[in-house]
């Protein structure tokens, strides 16, 4: 029954709900003109274990399950302040992530650089593959771990050139569309009842009237009014003045 009522108000004010989508189509394009475009630039890196731990004949490969925790270690100090700091002197504008790859059960970090221009997307991407390396080595060489027993990190996957990352501004232009229509339905719906409720009340205003004015007066207040049609009795002549 509610959603009958509301169709009905929509059909009724229907140039309400056309002119609200045609503002929401004008925002949408707004959106998709002054939202900037950004281009994502991805790399993996893979841990490797130590030659120690592998042995001369060993397969590297069959050994990447232990190497979570050292990861879990190298993704935090990538993203440390100082890190995004030495980065950011050089690329003001790009943002990184430095995380686990999700989509593995190896030890793989997942580094996506994002900028408005694509050259400094792939210039930030390429510095923060070079960190992590170097992160590695530093934090094994402060415990004096021994060259053979270290881990080490080797590039499996690096992209050429930055692609246009759509999915950010596709998901902006959604909320813009959504909230329109959204709107546009509400305030359709309360102007609808408004306008309803003001012709109910004129109406109503109008049938009183002639009651009104035909409304008979209470019986008290005729009672009250004087006789002006009465003709006064005449009074006997011995009750006359002389």
């Amino acid at each position: 029954m509610q959603i009958r009522t509301i169709l009905r108000s929509l059909g009724r004010r229907w140039y309400f709900v056309v002119l609200g989508l045609m503002m929401t189509l004008v925002l949408c394009f707004q959106v998709q003109q002054n939202t900037p475009e950004k281009f994502k630039a991805q790399a993996s890196l893979v841990i490797m274990p130590s030659t120690h731990s592998v042995g001369t004949d060993g397969n590297p490969y069959l050994n990447l399950g232990g190497m979570g925790e050292a990861l879990d270690i190298l993704t935090r100090r990538l993203s440390a302040e100082d890190i995004r700091g030495k980065i950011a002197e050089d690329f003001a504008n790009a943002t990184y992530t430095a995380e686990t790859d999700r989509g593995t059960s190896g030890a793989i970090l997942l580094i996506t650089a994002t900028s408005p221009n694509p050259d400094e997307s792939l210039g930030t991407m390429r510095a923060v593959m070079d960190q992590a390396p170097l992160l590695l080595e530093n934090m094994q060489g402060a415990l004096n771990v021994p060259q053979e027993s270290r881990i080490s990190t080797m590039t499996l996957l690096v992209d050429s050139r930055a692609t246009p990352e759509s999915k950010a501004r596709t998901q902006i232009l959604l909320v813009a569309a959504a909230g329109g229509v959204g709107l546009t339905l509400v305030l359709t719906v309360l102007l609808d009842s408004l306008m309803k409720s003001r012709k109910h009340r004129r109406d109503r205003a109008r049938t009183r009237t002639p009651e009104d004015t035909t409304r008979p007066m209470p019986a008290a207040a005729t009672a009250l009014e004087p006789a002006h049609d009465e003709v006064p009795a005449a009074l006997p002549v011995s009750q006359r003045p002389s």
